[in-house]
């Protein structure tokens, strides 16, 4: 059976016309629950938060400010790539699930994109074995945190 040509044509313009909104395009992931579809949507709704905030606002206490926002801003483009626009890294709390509440590593390999960032951006290697008990953006936070510390100043071997 064929179908018609002005159908294809239909059926292709209505998915690129809602992979292209923001909020739309999270409609046609089909490897997100709708769990981490509604986080995803209450995420791009939040009230922006400082990276001082954000420390306030951890459980465990940092002093590395760089580190916060460095992380922040790479999980923020983890979600990016899900919803298919830009994400501000103020949307990101430390208490959000990594997988359950932002969807990243849900079925594709963005979680590893992440780790491969942070560990150029910090100078840093983050085992896989650590990478895989980090449940919450403040338990990236601090396992980035031990790893850099553990790290020779850079310039040094």
């Amino acid at each position: 059976m064929k179908l018609p040509g002005f159908l294809v044509f239909v059926l292709i313009a209505g998915y690129l016309l809602l992979a292209t909104r923001p909020r739309w395009r999270l409609s046609l992931d089909l490897w997100l629950s709708g769990h981490q579809k509604r986080k995803l949507r209450e995420v791009l709704g939040r009230t922006p938060m400082v990276d001082d905030e954000f420390i306030v606002r951890m459980e465990q206490q940092t002093t590395d400010g760089r580190l916060v926002s460095k992380v922040r801003q790479r999980v923020a483009e983890g979600v990016a790539f899900l919803v298919g626009h830009s994400v501000s890294g103020a949307l990101i709390y430390p208490q959000d699930q990594i997988v359950a509440d932002l969807g990243i590593g849900a079925g594709l390999d963005d979680d590893t994109a992440i780790i491969l960032a942070l560990e150029n951006d910090l100078a840093i290697s983050l085992p896989d074995q650590e990478t895989e008990t980090v449940s919450t953006v403040e338990d990236l936070i601090h396992l980035c945190e031990r790893r850099s510390q553990l790290a020779p100043p850079p310039g040094q071997s």
